[in-house]
């Protein structure tokens, strides 16, 4: 007999016919849904669902619907041998009976975990991979038995179990230990105390199916793989598992999967190329069908949305080099030699105008502000602002405006204000009056009269010569208040042609009628594309989308005699998935990194959202897929941290001529800083490729050469999806509300950059060498202190 330990199958579940559990069987349903029935009570597995088949338990599984499921059998030998004690227990480990129960959550997400990361080791076939799927399978084990362990087997047995289910049982574990020999009905029959035709009719009963097609399909299934595990002549394999010769195994076989033992051994061979460490590694049987690149990808989609780890590998190396002499002041080098980091200025997003009345957002505005050094902040004004008017007053006169522009000014940030014409009214001059009146009643015009900026927008679809004459109306009447603050419109959100052509005649017109925009805005977001699904499909199709579409903005401009000074980002997003919660689950710093670091001077500011609960309000739908700066609270979402880190670049800049993956900076005398960044955008519909390429790493190399002799302190920030997983998990969950204080505690600093400080005595050269997974970012910044 060969020395079995466990089958790991991934496939399409059928139907199948009863039969007993031999071992422990598990189940986890990555998608659709299946029925699972256990001694006679039926339980239905939806995706994300697993389940525990005890030992000598009568079960069947089967579908009606298109699923994928991951299954793991586990053999008496084995876990006699490698986990004493194991079958002594019953398991009660199946989440869809406990489905309502949040206390059970964890353990099964450990579990689940372990199971996962068991299949992806097990899935590689690499060198080492054997030892990461036994440990896997260790730790998914103990999980069990310490989290799902029920009464002793024997105990629940009697108790439990009805005595005619008892006897089928006792007959099963005789059919299972002698199916190899020549045993028929009479001996099962007599190993129970049963006469042969009772006991046909109750196998019949139980299991759904005749004893002898049971007997031939179990030996059936153990003959299947021992031709795929070994290579062993047919006949040998046929009389192993109990056939008097190979003729019947033959056209049992042949009726089952449709071709002979050996045109299936060699398709299979075939399949894999002679190689047993290659190719597919679940070996399928008949109630499973094989796991293409759906099932392979859908496995790596439940990994990618749920954070799942295992240990992960150097994909490739890189290696860059950088002087840093341009930063040393000297007669030979001057300082004017240096290239300025240039990075667009902060705006921060709250909707209306009425949620600056919140104490939370005040709250939120100022640790954003104190951290990050924001300079406009973003809101909708004058037709939509959401404040009521105060009785006796104006309608912009009231105290409550007075209160938050003083605040704003406090804060150090200028008004952005957005204004749609849609909501506008057919007289605009009194609204815009009486809004400037406020300004100039509170002595804030004249601070904020050269950096103030109203954009106009409208929601709906209006024909150019209207859209031409409102915006010309409002124009002329926020310029006679103060002809130096900036007024301009929202140009594109896409590359569709008809969005050019409109832009082109929305300028024109202007310029002809004598309001030419002070500024134009526009929207950076890929997956508004009218064909985005083809269009996103990887990161080289994407990397210089935002840079593309500012340089036609500019080019617009320039043709219709337009000096575009200033172009404001207002609505931006890397690349995001179908739903918020695929794209909320990857964590994208090095794509924003590379982005802001790719607009440098041609965008004035870039548009944050404070949080996602004011686009939530204002758009009436929750969207995590926003670069939004806070969740709820004072709990930071990851772009927060990433902005802190950026922060610390200072101003003078040395980038490499070799890679997009790096850039050093001076941030003062002999201090600098460098930012090592691994961007890269996968489908979030995580093909098959992409999603191993998810779970790598990259080894970037950055040699650091000319630097001033001297002890030196270092602190390093890594930054990468690891470290925002419980935001990923909390949100997934729903529970958005964190009333609970304690859990508001530990999100506010569950998600913190990892950081590392130490001293190093340097002469000359030094090598950093980050190991970042895709889309992850490091930081170095150090110090000469001595």
């Amino acid at each position: 007999m060969q020395d079995e330990r466990f089958d790991l199958i991934l496939g399409s579940i059928g139907a199948c016919h009863r039969g007993i559990s031999y071992g422990i069987e598990i189940f986890m349903v990555l998608k659709g849904t299946v029925t699972l029935e256990v001694n006679g009570l039926c339980h239905v597995l939806e995706a994300d669902d697993l389940a525990l088949v005890n030992d000598m338990d009568i079960y069947a599984i089967c579908a009606t619907s298109p699923n994928i499921v991951l299954g793991l059998k586990l053999f008496p030998d084995f876990l006699e041998r490698e986990c004493a004690g194991m079958l002594k227990y019953a398991y009660h480990c199946n989440s869809a009976s406990l489905r309502e129960n949040p206390l059970e959550k964890t353990k099964f997400f450990n579990a689940k975990r372990a199971f996962i990361r068991m299949t992806l080791a097990r899935c590689r076939r690499e060198d080492g991979d054997e030892l990461e799927v036994k440990c896997a399978l260790m730790d998914l084990l103990h999980n069990i038995y310490v989290n799902f362990r029920m009464a002793p087997t024997k105990a629940r047995s009697a108790r439990d179990i009805p005595k005619d289910t008892g006897n089928i049982q006792a007959a099963l574990s005789y059919i299972h230990e002698n199916y190899r020999s020549a045993i028929g009905l009479t001996d099962a029959a007599a190993s129970v105390g049963m006469s042969s035709q009772y006991f046909s009719r109750l196998f019949k009963q139980k299991m759904g199916t005749g004893f002898l097609e049971y007997l031939n399909g179990l030996r059936l299934d153990n003959a299947v793989r021992e031709l795929l595990r070994t290579d062993e002549s047919i006949l040998k394999i046929a009389v192993n598992n109990g056939f008097a010769c190979s003729k019947p195994f033959t056209i049992l076989f042949k009726k089952i999967y449709g071709q002979t033992p050996r045109s299936y051994r060699l398709n299979e061979k075939s399949a894999r190329g002679n190689n047993p460490q290659k190719g597919d590694p679940f070996a399928g049987i008949k109630t499973y069908k094989r796991a293409g690149c759906e099932g392979l990808g859908d496995l790596l989609k439940y990994v990618a949305l749920y954070d799942i780890h295992h240990s992960a590998r150097v994909k490739s190396s890189e290696s860059m080099s950088f002087s840093l002499l341009p930063f040393s002041p000297t007669p030979a080098l001057p300082s004017a030699i240096k290239t300025l980091l240039s990075l667009p200025r902060k705006m921060f997003k709250i909707g209306k105008l009425a949620e600056a009345l919140d104490d939370r957002i005040q709250d939120q505005l100022k640790i954003a502000q104190k951290k990050l050094h924001g300079d406009y902040i973003y809101f909708q004004g004058i037709f939509e602002d959401g404040i009521p008017p105060r009785r006796g007053d104006s309608y912009f006169k009231g105290y409550d405006y007075g209160r938050l522009f003083i605040f704003f000014m406090n804060l150090g940030l200028t008004p952005f204000v957005r204004v749609d014409l849609s909501s506008a009214p057919q007289v605009m001059e009194p609204a815009v009056s009486d809004f400037m009146s406020a300004l100039l009643e509170n002595m804030l015009l004249l601070r904020w009269e050269k950096q103030m900026r109203f954009e106009v927008v409208h929601s709906g679809t209006m024909e150019v010569s209207t859209f031409v004459a409102r915006f010309c109306e409002l124009y002329r009447a926020l310029k006679a208040f103060s002809p130096r603050m900036g007024v301009g419109f929202h140009s594109i959100a896409s590359s569709r042609p008809a969005e050019w052509a409109r832009l082109q005649e929305n300028v024109t017109g202007c310029k002809e009628a004598g309001c030419p925009p002070d500024f134009l805005s526009i929207t950076i977001d890929p997956a508004l594309e009218q064909d985005s699904a083809a269009f996103i499909s990887s990161f080289g199709s994407v990397r210089t989308y935002g840079a593309s579409q500012i340089g036609k903005v500019r080019r617009v401009a320039a043709e219709c005699g337009i000096t575009l000074s200033e172009l404001y980002v207002t609505e931006w997003n890397t690349l995001s998935g179908r739903t918020p919660i695929e794209s909320s689950t990857f964590f994208r710093a090095a794509l924003i990194a590379a982005d802001l670091l790719s607009y440098g001077d041609s965008v004035s500011a870039v548009a944050y959202w404070l949080n996602t609960r004011s686009k939530e309000l204002l758009t009436g739908k929750i969207d995590n897929r926003v670069l939004a700066l806070f969740l709820v609270g004072r709990v930071k979402r990851p772009p927060y941290y990433l902005l802190c880190m950026m922060n610390k670049l200072g101003n003078a800049a040395c980038r490499s001529e070799k890679s997009e993956k790096a850039v050093v900076t001076a941030t003062g005398p002999n201090e600098y800083a460098v930012l090592v960044f691994n961007p890269c955008y996968f489908d979030p519909r995580y093909s098959v490729e992409d999603a191993y390429v998810a779970i790598e790493s990259v080894r970037i190399e950055v040699h650091l050469a000319d630097i001033p002799k001297g002890r030196y302190r270092f602190k390093v920030f890594f930054f990468e999806k690891r470290h925002s997983s419980v935001f990923d998990r909390w949100s997934k969950l729903g529970f958005l509300n964190l009333n609970d204080e304690d859990a508001a505690d530990y999100l506010e600093r569950a998600a913190l950059p990892e950081l590392n400080i130490f001293e190093e005595d340097l002469d000359s050269d030094y090598t950093l060498a980050p190991e970042l997974g895709y889309n992850g970012v490091a930081l170095y910044v150090f110090r000469k202190i001595s």
